[in-house]
């Protein structure tokens, strides 16, 4: 089975989060980890990663255009980070991004419409045996560029998959060991059962999901309700702005009170995170598109 690659997260924690984009919670842990605003020195290899992918596709047979999401607006790398102002500005429109994607659609900044990849639209141009034949050619390409590029030895992408799963495990770990951060995990769940909400796991990773996790299950129950009733296509579409606009006031209520209780918390993690992921060179793994 195919392995699909997600880009297009939210800014919802302090991490720059999933959600809204149909993540099941066993995957979130690793995005959560792997997804944060894209800093501009590793944008460098990116580029030299895309250059090389293209070049090799080329001689494969297919037209590739290099591409490299443009960076995250300041005010989103800002809550990437933990800032509170532009958490709380963030949150207080679009809440933890559960339902908001519907309300807002293609005006939502996690939107992936807003950056159409090119290499989508000559996608829907091939056949079906053709579609399979350029994934097969693009992770093969992309292996050679992080290969040429980062200095690495991937035969394959079940290789470079493997990797990307064991960095993420030790980014988690270091999170979650962190002593700061576990000390301030604590009073960050303090805070939120003194405000009424359950919180199953205090550990630095386990508590940003305290609340987020209760609004991405209704989402999701809402979305597949209507699925079954033979809706196709994205959820966040399925989902109307009328039947999601009740439910994103209570989701933004909710993520203002979250934020104030982990408003210590998200400063520190969000650069922690950071540093981690980094120094072990994550973001240049994962192909683009």
């Amino acid at each position: 089975m195919r392995r699909t690659w997600r880009f297009a997260v939210p800014i919802m924690l302090s991490l720059t989060v999933l959600a809204g984009c149909g993540n099941t919670p066993e995957e979130k842990s690793d995005e959560a980890v792997a997804a944060s605003p894209q800093a501009s020195p590793g944008a460098d290899k990116r580029r030299e990663i895309e250059a090389v992918k293209a070049d090799c596709m080329k001689k494969k047979g297919f037209k590739y255009v290099a591409f490299v999401p443009k960076p995250k607006p300041d005010a989103v790398v800002k809550a990437g980070l933990g800032d509170h102002a532009a958490m709380k500005e963030y949150r207080s429109k679009y809440g933890f991004d559960a339902f908001s994607q519907s309300v807002y659609g293609e005006t939502h900044p996690q939107n992936p419409g807003l950056e159409n990849n090119p290499n989508d639209e000559l996608l829907s141009n091939l056949s079906g045996t053709q579609v399979e034949a350029y994934h097969t050619a693009r992770d093969e390409c992309h292996i050679q560029g992080v290969n040429a590029v980062l200095g690495k030895t991937f035969s394959s992408v079940e290789e470079l998959y493997a990797e990307v799963d064991q960095v993420n495990q030790r980014i988690r770990d270091a999170l979650n060991a962190d002593p700061q951060l576990v000390s301030s995990a604590q009073r960050y769940a303090d805070c939120l059962k003194g405000k009424g909400y359950q919180v199953a796991d205090v550990k630095p990773i386990g508590i940003l999901w305290a609340v987020p996790q209760v609004f991405q299950d209704q989402f999701q129950g809402l979305a597949k309700a209507k699925q079954d009733a033979g809706g196709k296509g994205r959820t966040e579409l399925i989902v109307t702005p009328q039947e999601a606009r009740p439910y994103l006031a209570r989701e933004i209520k909710a993520a203002l009170e979250d934020l104030e209780c982990g408003k210590e918390f998200h400063a520190a993690f969000g650069p922690k995170r950071d540093r981690l992921k980094a120094e072990q060179n994550l973001t240049n793994l994962a192909p683009w598109g």
